[in-house]
Protein backbone atom coordinates (compact mmCIF):
# COMPACT_ATOMS: atom_id res chain seq x y z
CA UNK A 1 0.00 0.00 0.00
CA UNK A 2 1.25 3.42 -0.51
CA UNK A 3 0.26 6.56 0.81
CA UNK A 4 1.78 9.84 0.29
CA UNK A 5 1.43 13.42 -2.10
CA UNK A 6 1.88 14.31 -5.20
CA UNK A 7 2.89 17.86 -6.65
CA UNK A 8 2.38 18.42 -10.20
CA UNK A 9 4.25 20.97 -12.82
CA UNK A 10 2.47 24.08 -13.10
CA UNK A 11 2.61 23.58 -17.16
CA UNK A 12 -0.33 22.38 -17.45
CA UNK A 13 -2.75 24.78 -15.24
CA UNK A 14 -3.11 26.78 -18.51
CA UNK A 15 -6.32 24.42 -18.73
CA UNK A 16 -8.14 25.88 -15.76
CA UNK A 17 -7.09 30.19 -16.35
CA UNK A 18 -10.33 30.64 -18.19
CA UNK A 19 -9.23 32.25 -20.90
CA UNK A 20 -8.65 29.26 -23.70
CA UNK A 21 -7.66 31.08 -26.37
CA UNK A 22 -5.31 28.52 -27.53
CA UNK A 23 -8.19 26.12 -28.41
CA UNK A 24 -9.37 25.80 -31.68
CA UNK A 25 -12.90 26.12 -30.29
CA UNK A 26 -14.78 29.25 -28.37
CA UNK A 27 -16.05 27.24 -25.31
CA UNK A 28 -14.00 29.56 -22.99
CA UNK A 29 -14.68 31.48 -20.34
CA UNK A 30 -16.68 34.19 -22.72
CA UNK A 31 -18.72 31.64 -23.92
CA UNK A 32 -20.29 31.85 -20.84
CA UNK A 33 -19.63 34.96 -19.27
CA UNK A 34 -20.96 36.22 -23.03
CA UNK A 35 -22.19 40.20 -23.10
CA UNK A 36 -25.30 38.90 -24.85
CA UNK A 37 -27.41 38.39 -22.18
CA UNK A 38 -29.99 36.38 -24.70
CA UNK A 39 -26.46 33.69 -24.90
CA UNK A 40 -28.21 30.11 -24.03
CA UNK A 41 -25.58 29.43 -21.95
CA UNK A 42 -24.53 33.22 -20.62
CA UNK A 43 -24.17 33.75 -16.89
CA UNK A 44 -23.39 37.08 -17.41
CA UNK A 45 -26.40 37.74 -15.76
CA UNK A 46 -25.99 36.14 -12.93
CA UNK A 47 -22.89 37.74 -11.89
CA UNK A 48 -24.05 41.00 -13.34
CA UNK A 49 -26.61 40.14 -10.40
CA UNK A 50 -24.12 39.36 -7.65
CA UNK A 51 -22.43 42.90 -8.54
CA UNK A 52 -25.89 44.87 -7.85
CA UNK A 53 -26.93 44.52 -11.42
CA UNK A 54 -24.01 46.38 -12.52
CA UNK A 55 -22.14 45.63 -16.00
CA UNK A 56 -19.02 44.03 -15.71
CA UNK A 57 -16.10 43.30 -18.40
CA UNK A 58 -13.10 41.05 -18.68
CA UNK A 59 -9.44 42.06 -20.29
CA UNK A 60 -6.51 40.54 -21.03
CA UNK A 61 -5.37 41.17 -17.22
CA UNK A 62 -8.28 39.39 -16.36
CA UNK A 63 -7.32 36.26 -16.38
CA UNK A 64 -4.75 34.52 -13.96
CA UNK A 65 -0.95 34.03 -15.49
CA UNK A 66 0.97 31.51 -13.25
CA UNK A 67 -1.84 29.36 -11.54
CA UNK A 68 0.30 26.14 -9.68
CA UNK A 69 -1.02 22.89 -8.39
CA UNK A 70 -0.88 22.20 -4.52
CA UNK A 71 0.17 19.31 -3.14
CA UNK A 72 -2.58 16.21 -3.82
CA UNK A 73 -3.27 13.00 -1.89
CA UNK A 74 -1.85 10.19 -3.75
CA UNK A 75 -2.14 6.88 -2.57
CA UNK A 76 -2.47 3.30 -4.20
CA UNK A 77 -0.92 -0.03 -4.55
CA UNK A 78 2.57 -1.35 -5.25
CA UNK A 79 3.32 -4.88 -6.57
CA UNK A 80 6.42 -6.19 -7.31
CA UNK A 81 8.38 -9.46 -8.41
CA UNK A 82 11.90 -10.21 -6.55
CA UNK A 83 14.54 -11.64 -9.46
CA UNK A 84 17.02 -11.68 -6.69
CA UNK A 85 17.63 -10.62 -3.10
CA UNK A 86 18.18 -7.43 -3.56
CA UNK A 87 16.54 -6.67 -6.80
CA UNK A 88 12.57 -6.90 -8.23
CA UNK A 89 10.27 -5.63 -11.11
CA UNK A 90 7.50 -3.73 -9.87
CA UNK A 91 4.20 -2.00 -10.95
CA UNK A 92 2.74 1.41 -9.03
CA UNK A 93 -0.88 2.44 -9.32
CA UNK A 94 -1.15 5.16 -7.57
CA UNK A 95 -4.48 8.06 -7.71
CA UNK A 96 -4.08 11.69 -7.00
CA UNK A 97 -6.33 14.39 -6.46
CA UNK A 98 -5.40 17.87 -7.28
CA UNK A 99 -6.28 21.48 -7.13
CA UNK A 100 -5.44 24.77 -8.51
CA UNK A 101 -6.63 28.24 -8.11
CA UNK A 102 -5.45 31.80 -8.47
CA UNK A 103 -7.58 35.05 -8.71
CA UNK A 104 -9.62 36.06 -11.38
CA UNK A 105 -10.50 39.80 -12.31
CA UNK A 106 -13.23 41.72 -12.91
CA UNK A 107 -13.52 45.24 -14.24
CA UNK A 108 -16.89 46.41 -12.91
CA UNK A 109 -18.83 49.61 -14.35
CA UNK A 110 -20.09 51.36 -10.72
CA UNK A 111 -21.37 55.13 -11.75
CA UNK A 112 -21.42 55.67 -8.18
CA UNK A 113 -18.06 55.95 -8.11
CA UNK A 114 -16.11 59.54 -8.40
CA UNK A 115 -13.76 58.43 -11.08
CA UNK A 116 -14.23 57.47 -14.43
CA UNK A 117 -12.27 54.27 -14.00
CA UNK A 118 -14.18 51.03 -13.04
CA UNK A 119 -14.02 49.25 -10.38
CA UNK A 120 -11.47 46.21 -10.24
CA UNK A 121 -13.37 43.09 -8.24
CA UNK A 122 -10.71 40.19 -7.65
CA UNK A 123 -12.04 36.91 -7.73
CA UNK A 124 -11.14 33.05 -7.43
CA UNK A 125 -10.75 30.59 -10.25
CA UNK A 126 -10.48 26.65 -9.27
CA UNK A 127 -9.85 23.90 -11.24
CA UNK A 128 -10.19 20.36 -9.86
CA UNK A 129 -8.45 17.03 -11.20
CA UNK A 130 -7.69 13.18 -10.92
CA UNK A 131 -4.78 11.61 -12.02
CA UNK A 132 -4.08 8.30 -12.44
CA UNK A 133 -0.01 7.34 -12.59
CA UNK A 134 1.02 4.15 -13.14
CA UNK A 135 4.76 3.19 -12.78
CA UNK A 136 6.62 -0.01 -14.40
CA UNK A 137 9.92 -0.26 -13.18
CA UNK A 138 13.16 -2.10 -11.45
CA UNK A 139 14.13 -1.88 -8.04
CA UNK A 140 17.74 -1.89 -7.09
CA UNK A 141 18.82 -2.62 -3.57
CA UNK A 142 22.08 -0.94 -2.82
CA UNK A 143 22.90 -1.77 0.70
CA UNK A 144 24.23 -4.80 2.19
CA UNK A 145 22.02 -5.51 5.05
CA UNK A 146 18.71 -7.26 3.86
CA UNK A 147 16.90 -5.61 6.77
CA UNK A 148 17.91 -1.67 6.17
CA UNK A 149 18.30 -1.02 2.75
CA UNK A 150 18.45 2.22 0.77
CA UNK A 151 17.64 1.72 -3.10
CA UNK A 152 17.29 3.06 -6.36
CA UNK A 153 13.87 2.55 -8.86
CA UNK A 154 13.69 3.40 -12.71
CA UNK A 155 11.27 3.05 -15.10
CA UNK A 156 8.42 3.84 -17.81
CA UNK A 157 5.21 5.95 -16.56
CA UNK A 158 1.29 6.23 -17.92
CA UNK A 159 -0.77 9.05 -16.78
CA UNK A 160 -4.48 9.62 -16.86
CA UNK A 161 -5.63 12.89 -16.62
CA UNK A 162 -9.12 13.85 -16.13
CA UNK A 163 -10.64 17.67 -15.55
CA UNK A 164 -13.20 17.04 -12.87
CA UNK A 165 -14.49 20.70 -12.21
CA UNK A 166 -13.57 24.35 -13.30
CA UNK A 167 -15.21 26.98 -11.90
CA UNK A 168 -15.72 30.97 -10.56
CA UNK A 169 -16.20 32.15 -7.01
CA UNK A 170 -17.93 35.77 -7.46
CA UNK A 171 -18.91 36.56 -4.13
CA UNK A 172 -18.97 33.68 -2.18
CA UNK A 173 -21.02 32.44 -5.16
CA UNK A 174 -20.29 29.15 -7.33
CA UNK A 175 -20.22 29.42 -11.15
CA UNK A 176 -19.24 26.52 -13.21
CA UNK A 177 -17.19 26.89 -16.06
CA UNK A 178 -16.95 23.14 -17.11
CA UNK A 179 -17.50 20.11 -15.26
CA UNK A 180 -17.45 16.07 -15.84
CA UNK A 181 -20.17 14.40 -16.32
CA UNK A 182 -20.97 10.62 -17.90
CA UNK A 183 -23.54 11.93 -20.20
CA UNK A 184 -21.14 14.52 -21.78
CA UNK A 185 -22.33 13.21 -25.38
CA UNK A 186 -25.77 15.00 -23.86
CA UNK A 187 -24.84 17.68 -22.87
CA UNK A 188 -24.24 20.76 -25.85
CA UNK A 189 -22.26 22.53 -23.39
CA UNK A 190 -19.40 20.58 -22.56
CA UNK A 191 -19.09 18.24 -25.40
CA UNK A 192 -16.45 19.62 -26.78
CA UNK A 193 -14.30 20.10 -24.06
CA UNK A 194 -11.01 19.00 -23.52
CA UNK A 195 -10.96 16.70 -20.06
CA UNK A 196 -7.49 15.22 -20.60
CA UNK A 197 -6.43 11.57 -21.64
CA UNK A 198 -3.60 9.51 -21.36
CA UNK A 199 0.27 10.83 -21.57
CA UNK A 200 3.18 8.92 -20.70
CA UNK A 201 7.08 9.39 -19.46
CA UNK A 202 9.76 8.19 -17.47
CA UNK A 203 10.94 8.00 -13.88
CA UNK A 204 13.99 7.76 -11.39
CA UNK A 205 13.75 7.83 -7.66
CA UNK A 206 14.95 6.26 -4.60
CA UNK A 207 13.90 5.41 -1.04
CA UNK A 208 15.05 3.44 2.49
CA UNK A 209 13.35 -0.20 2.98
CA UNK A 210 13.42 -1.39 6.83
CA UNK A 211 12.14 -4.78 7.70
CA UNK A 212 9.93 -4.51 11.03
CA UNK A 213 8.96 -8.33 10.84
CA UNK A 214 9.46 -11.32 9.29
CA UNK A 215 6.72 -10.79 6.61
CA UNK A 216 5.96 -6.70 6.70
CA UNK A 217 8.39 -3.89 5.64
CA UNK A 218 8.37 0.10 6.16
CA UNK A 219 9.44 1.96 3.06
CA UNK A 220 9.61 5.72 2.63
CA UNK A 221 11.11 7.44 -0.88
CA UNK A 222 9.83 9.77 -3.39
CA UNK A 223 9.56 9.59 -7.94
CA UNK A 224 10.86 12.34 -10.24
CA UNK A 225 8.75 11.73 -13.08
CA UNK A 226 9.23 13.60 -16.26
CA UNK A 227 6.02 13.06 -18.04
CA UNK A 228 4.21 14.30 -20.86
CA UNK A 229 0.52 15.08 -19.48
CA UNK A 230 -2.65 14.72 -22.34
CA UNK A 231 -3.99 18.19 -21.04
CA UNK A 232 -4.69 21.19 -23.02
CA UNK A 233 -3.91 21.62 -26.47
CA UNK A 234 -1.65 19.00 -28.40
CA UNK A 235 0.81 21.85 -29.77
CA UNK A 236 1.34 22.76 -25.62
CA UNK A 237 1.75 19.17 -24.30
CA UNK A 238 5.79 18.58 -23.36
CA UNK A 239 7.04 16.17 -21.29
CA UNK A 240 7.92 18.10 -17.62
CA UNK A 241 8.85 17.13 -13.99
CA UNK A 242 6.09 15.64 -11.39
CA UNK A 243 7.07 14.75 -7.78
CA UNK A 244 6.04 12.03 -5.84
CA UNK A 245 6.91 11.20 -2.06
CA UNK A 246 5.28 8.09 -0.38
CA UNK A 247 4.96 5.98 2.57
CA UNK A 248 4.72 1.90 2.02
CA UNK A 249 3.68 -0.80 4.20
CA UNK A 250 4.65 -3.50 2.43
CA UNK A 251 4.13 -7.38 2.63
CA UNK A 252 6.61 -10.10 1.58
Amino acid sequence: MNIGTYKANKHNTIRYDGSDIEYPYSLDVQYHLDLNPNHPNSIYQQIRQSYGDLDFSLTNDSYPLDMRYKFGLDFGGHLGFKTDESSMIFVDVNFANLTTSDAFTFEVDDPATQTSQPDIKVESIVGEEKRLNINLGYHIGLGEDPDATPYLELGGNLTSTRVEENYLIVQEKKYTLTRFSKNLSQNSIYRDVDFGGVGYGAFIGGGFRYRMSEQFVFDFGGNFLFTKINLGPDFHQKFKPHGAFYLRILWS
